[in-house]
């Protein structure tokens, strides 16, 4: 892993290892109040490692979880 990310540098691309983020980080990106997201761990919706001192969400889980919620594209009703 610590090669390719080094190769990736050397090439100019901008590579982050999996980031963990906070409940009040994801509520901040999502828009909701922080009880929503831990709302969505507790009935599994969302993916999240239990520190003992709070949650923590890869960024990997957290993309998932809105790919997952996305909804499809309506077709227009046309009027007749």
């Amino acid at each position: 892993m610590y090669e390719m990310i080094q190769c990736a540098k050397l090439l100019g691309v901008d590579v982050m290892p999996d980031q963990q983020l906070t409940v009040e980080e994801v509520a901040e990106e999502l828009r909701v109040h922080p009880e929503t997201v831990r709302h969505w761990i507790r009935d599994g919706e969302l993916d999240a490692f239990d520190t003992g001192r709070g949650y923590r969400i890869s960024r990997a889980d957290l993309d998932d979880f809105i790919q997952r919620r996305k909804t499809s594209k309506r077709s227009k009703k046309i009027n007749s």
